[in-house]
């Protein structure tokens, strides 16, 4: 009886010990018109952070939310487990309309709240990407009215576990983000969307720096202020390599094996070989791939 109950508790304690402690993502991306520019690219940086955050599993449960945002709100992962990721499919991405930044996020933190526990040893990370300024919201808030989304925001930082990311185009749009709704500004970077080449480094770069996120998390700690800038009232700058206000190595020198997995993403999905200058049209048939296509615009309770 005594050996039954003592077999039972080492059991207990090393489920305790060997447990990964628990990440919700959400990447809430812009799928507006001005977005179509540069479509390949913000697929491509999907599928980037999707192999980071497959990665990053190892020591840490990983569930990834996708949500996407023109005029409507579209839902396409939820919770899914980062091992269980399918590959976005660029051919299904169609950006046009409007910026309802602010649904958009409302209705992540909403359903995020209202689907997962926050009692564990849990933690939030919502990552937004976008090229433009909100300017279409009706359900939280408006351009005119940020204090709905403001006060979500502050009510989710008071909790300790919660970190707010956002990637802008515009140094005045960075600016008037932290004033409107309190994203740290060491939590948010400036990449570019005038052309393909810029817009593919400024968005690796910031897949990059993410990892630190990764790397505090798996040590237990469950909010960050300065996920993309070390410097203290400053925005990452990914565009140009000499202003990155950075002391952080760059992940993808220090991790060869991710940069090889994301070019290996890019190649098969392309059907061309790793090295190739001009990636052939097509998709790989023996991939199963996340159709953008398949979702319908979210409805609100407000």
């Amino acid at each position: 009886m005594v050996d039954g109950m003592l077999k039972t508790l080492l059991t207990l304690g090393e489920k305790i010990m060997n447990k990964k402690p628990k990440t919700h993502v959400a990447i809430v991306m812009d799928r507006s018109g001005s977005m179509g520019r540069i479509a390949q690219q913000a697929i491509d940086h999907y599928n980037e952070q999707r192999t980071q955050m497959m990665e990053n599993a190892k020591d840490q449960d990983i569930t990834v939310s996708l949500v996407t945002f023109n005029a409507n709100v579209f839902e396409h992962n939820w919770l899914t487990p980062a091992g269980q990721l399918a590959e976005a499919d660029s051919h299904s991405y169609h950006p046009a309309g409007a910026t309802a930044w602010y649904d958009a996020l409302g209705y992540t933190i909403d359903k995020l709240k209202k689907t997962t526990n926050p009692d564990e040893d849990t933690a939030y990370l919502v990552i937004s990407i976008s090229d433009g300024e909100e300017n279409d919201s009706k359900h939280y808030g408006n351009r005119f009215n940020p204090s709905v989304i403001r006060s979500m925001i502050d009510e989710c930082n008071a909790t300790g576990k919660w970190t707010f990311t956002y990637m802008g185009c515009s140094d005045e749009d960075i600016k008037k983000v932290a004033r409107d709704i309190g994203i740290p500004i060491e939590n948010m970077g400036r990449w570019s969307n005038e052309n393909a080449e810029v817009a593919a480094h400024s968005l690796r770069r910031s897949t990059a720096r993410t990892n630190m996120y990764y790397a505090a998390r798996a040590k237990g700690q469950t909010a960050c202020s300065n996920v993309y800038s070390d410097v203290q009232g400053l925005a990452a700058n990914f565009v140009d390599d000499d202003n990155q206000p950075s002391s952080q190595p760059d992940f993808f020198k220090s991790n060869p094996g991710f940069e090889m997995q994301a070019q290996k993403i890019l190649a098969q999905k392309n059907n061309c070989q790793i090295g190739d200058k001009v990636l052939a049209e097509g998709r790989n048939p023996d991939t199963t791939y996340l159709d953008l296509t398949c979702a319908k615009p979210v409805t609100f309770d407000k």
